[in-house]
C-alpha cells in the first residue's frame, strides 16, 4: 500500500500548482482576472494623477476652453476605459471565481473514492480529506477560493505599488523610505501571525471534524430509534456544546491575534504618515514643492499606504490560503503516487476470460499474516488455504476470529502484513486494486442501499443494462416486491434524494445486494455474515439459495452460525485469528472438535418442525 506522506509545501510551490490547475480547468478566469487588474490598477493611478495634472492646469491659468475641454474629455475616456475593465473582470470573476473551487472539490471526492480500501480506512488519510474539505475547498474565503480572490487583489496591489514607487522615489526618497519601513514592521506582525496559524490550524479542523460528525449523525434516519429510546439527546447536546466552546476558543484567539497584528502596522503606519505630512507642508512652506507636486505627492503617499497595507493584508491571506492547501495537495500526490504503482500494471493471461466467457479462479493463502495499523498484535497469524476454482468453501468461526479480515484480504481491500495471496498463480501484489476487485462480486453484512433508483442500486451506473437488472432481480427473489412498486425498477431508493423514495426491510436490502452481486458476475462470489440480522431458519433459507446461484463459481461463504456449512464441499474453522480445523462437515463433525460442539449448540435453530438431528446426517 502507498503510504501518504505528510509533506510540506512551501507557498510557491502552492502558488505554482494553483497556477497550473487555474490555467488547466479554467483558463477564462485568467483573462478576466487580468482585465480586473489592469482596469483596477488604471483607476488607482488616475485617482492619484488627475487631481495634480487639474490643479497644475488652473494654476498655470491656461487660456482657452478647448485646452480644457480637451482635458475633460480624456479625463472621463480614461476613466471609461478603466471602469469598463474593471467591470468586466469583476462580473466575470463573481461569476466563475468558485468554479476553480467546486472542480477540485470533484476532483477531490474522486480521488478519496478511488483510493485503496486500507487507504479509505487510515484516519490520518481520513482526517486528511476532512480538513481539506473544510479548509480547502469549502464555500468560505480559505484554501482555493481565497487563493483567487485575495491573488487577483494582491496582484493589482503590487503593479499600481510598481508605478506609484517610480513617482514616490523619483519625488521624494525620504516619504518612500518611511513608507517601506512602516510597510516592513506591519508585515513582520502579519507573518508570526500566519505562522501561529499554520501551527494551530490542524488542531481546529479537528474540532470541526467532530462537530460536523455530531451534528451529522445527530439526525441519521438510522440512528433515530437509539438517540429517543435510550436518551442520547442529552449525550450529542452536551459533546457539541463542548466541541462549539472549542471551536469558539479558538476563533477569540485567532481574532486576537489578528487584532495584534494589525494593530502594530496601524501604529507604525501613524507615525509614518504624520513624518510624511510633515515633510510635505515643510516644502510648501519653504516653496521647495508647488501646490501641483504637493497635490500629487499627497495622493501618491495617501495611495502608496493604503495599497502597502493592501498588499500586506492580500500576501498574507493568500500565504493562510497556501497553508489551507496543505491537505488538498497531500491528497492530490497521494492519487499521483498510486496511479504511479498502477501505470506499468498489465492483467496476466491467468486471468483474463476464455473465449466462451468464462474465468475459474482459485486464490490461494500461503502463509498471511496481518496486523491492522497501530495494533500490538497480529489479527491474523500463519494463514494457509486454498479456495480452489469453482469450490464452495465455508469460513465459520465466532465473532472476531479473523473471517471478515481474511475477506479483505482475499478482495483485495487490504494487503499482508506477510505471506503471499495469490489468483491463479498470479501475486495478487502484482496487480492493480481494480484488477483484484474485478475478480469477486461480495455480498457484506451491512448493506449499502444508496438513494438511486431500484436498477441503478443492482447496477451503480448512469444506464443499467435493464434487461440484465431484471434477471438478477428475479434471480434474488425479488419479482413480485419490485413489481409491486409505483415505478417498477426507476422506483427511488430512500428518502435522502426523493419524498417519494421507498424502503425495504432487513431481508429485502440483503435480496438486492444479492441481485447487485449477480449482476457483477464476477468469477468468484463472496458472502461475509449477510444474514447476521435474520433468524436462523430465514438464514437457512437464504442460504439454501445462495447455494444454488454460485453453481460454477468459486464461493466463499462467511458466517459465525453454521446454516452456510452443509452445502460447502469444505469448512475452515477460524479462532483467535488462526485456523484451527479444516474439512468436511462429516469429518469435523466426526472429530467432536470445536465446529462440532458449536454446530450441536445451533443445530436446534436449524431443523424444522423438531427434526434436530436432520443436520447431521
Amino acid at each position: 500500500m502507498v503510504v501518504m506522506e505528510k509533506r510540506h509545501y512551501s507557498f510557491g510551490n502552492n502558488l505554482r500548482w494553483y497556477l497550473g490547475r487555474l490555467w488547466q480547468k479554467q483558463p477564462g478566469l485568467v483573462w478576466s482576472a487580468l482585465a480586473e487588474i489592469l482596469g483596477k490598477t488604471f483607476m488607482v493611478v488616475l485617482g492619484v494623477l488627475l487631481p495634480a495634472l487639474l490643479v497644475g492646469a488652473l494654476t498655470q491659468r491656461h487660456n482657452g476652453l478647448q485646452y480644457y475641454m480637451l482635458v475633460a474629455v480624456g479625463i472621463a475616456a480614461s476613466s471609461a476605459i478603466a471602469g469598463i475593465l474593471s467591470t468586466m473582470g469583476n462580473v466575470f470573476s463573481f461569476n466563475w471565481g468558485s468554479n476553480l473551487r467546486s472542480d477540485t472539490s470533484v476532483d477531490l471526492q474522486e480521488i478519496i473514492l478511488g483510493v485503496d480500501f486500507a487507504q479509505a480506512t487510515d484516519p490520518q488519510i481520513h482526517a486528511t480529506y476532512e480538513q481539506a474539505s473544510n479548509r480547502g475547498t469549502a464555500n468560505t474565503l480559505s484554501g482555493m477560493q481565497a487563493m483567487y480572490l485575495f491573488g487577483v487583489r494582491l496582484l493589482q496591489d503590487v503593479l499600481t505599488l510598481v508605478v506609484l514607487i517610480g513617482t514616490l522615489f523619483a519625488l521624494t526618497p525620504l516619504a518612500f523610505v518611511l513608507v517601506v519601513l512602516a510597510a516592513t514592521v506591519s508585515y513582520v506582525a502579519l507573518r508570526k501571525y500566519r505562522q501561529w496559524y499554520e501551527g494551530g490550524h490542524a488542531k481546529y479542523s479537528a474540532a470541526e471534524r467532530k462537530q460536523h460528525y455530531l451534528q451529522r449523525n445527530a439526525y441519521a434516519v438510522e440512528n433515530g430509534k437509539d438517540v429517543r429510546m435510550y436518551s442520547m439527546q442529552g449525550w450529542y447536546h452536551t459533546h457539541l456544546q463542548e466541541l462549539l466552546h472549542e471551536r469558539d476558543k479558538w476563533q477569540r484567539r485567532d481574532s486576537t491575534r489578528y487584532f495584534l497584528a494589525n494593530l502594530a502596522g496601524t501604529i507604525a503606519g501613524l507615525a509614518r504618515d504624520a513624518a510624511c505630512y510633515l515633510y510635505l507642508f515643510a516644502g510648501v512652506v519653504a516653496k521647495t514643492v508647488s501646490v501641483s507636486q504637493f497635490t500629487l505627492l499627497f495622493g501618491v503617499i495617501n495611495q502608496f499606504v493604503s495599497l502597502t497595507n493592501a498588499l500586506i493584508a492580500d500576501l498574507t491571506k493568500v500565504q493562510k490560503a497556501s497553508v489551507d492547501l496543505q491537505d488538498v495537495r497531500r491528497l492530490f500526490q497521494l492519487a499521483e503516487d498510486n496511479a504511479k504503482r498502477d501505470q506499468n500494471a498489465v492483467l496476466p493471461a491467468a486471468l483474463k476470460p476464455a473465449a466462451d466467457g468464462t474465468l475459474p479462479v482459485t486464490v490461494a493463502f500461503k502463509h498471511v499474516s496481518y496486523r491492522y495499523p497501530e495494533a500490538s498484535a497480529d489479527s491474523l497469524t500463519d494463514i494457509s488455504f486454498t479456495l480452489h476454482a469453482g469450490e464452495k468453501l465455508a469460513l465459520v468461526g465466532v465473532n472476531g476470529a479473523g473471517k471478515s479480515t481474511i475477506t479483505k484480504l482475499m478482495m483485495g481491500l487490504f494487503n499482508p502484513t506477510s505471506g503471499v495471496i495469490e489468483y491463479n498463480g498470479i501475486d495478487a501484489r502484482t496487480l492493480t486494486r481494480q484488477q483484484c476487485y474485478d475478480l469477486f462480486a461480495p455480498v457484506f453484512q451491512d448493506t449499502t442501499v444508496l438513494a438511486l433508483s431500484v436498477a441503478q442500486n443492482v447496477a451503480p451506473a448512469v444506464t443499467p443494462d435493464l434487461p440484465r437488472v431484471q434477471a438478477a432481480i428475479d434471480q434474488a427473489g425479488l419479482t413480485a416486491k419490485i413489481a409491486s412498486l409505483p415505478a417498477g425498477l426507476q422506483t427511488p431508493m430512500t428518502k435522502y434524494y426523493e419524498e417519494d423514495g421507498v424502503e425495504f426491510s432487513g431481508g429485502q436490502a440483503q435480496r438486492l445486494m444479492l441481485a447487485r452481486a449477480l449482476y457483477k458476475d464476477a468469477p468468484v462470489l463472496v458472502l461475509d455474515e449477510p444474514t447476521a440480522a435474520l433468524d436462523p431458519l430465514a438464514e437457512n433459507e437464504v442460504y439454501e439459495q445462495y447455494a444454488q446461484f454460485a453453481a460454477g463459481k468459486s464461493s466463499l461463504f462467511i458466517s459465525h452460525r453454521l446454516a452456510s456449512t452443509r452445502f460447502c464441499a469444505r469448512i475452515i474453522f477460524l479462532d483467535n485469528g488462526q485456523i484451527v480445523e479444516s474439512g468436511t462437515h462429516a469429518e469435523l463433525m466426526a472429530a467432536g472438535n470445536q465446529y462440532a460442539q458449536m454446530f450441536a449448540v445451533q443445530a436446534k435453530y436449524y431443523a424444522e418442525k423438531g427434526d434436530a438431528a436432520d443436520g447431521e446426517k
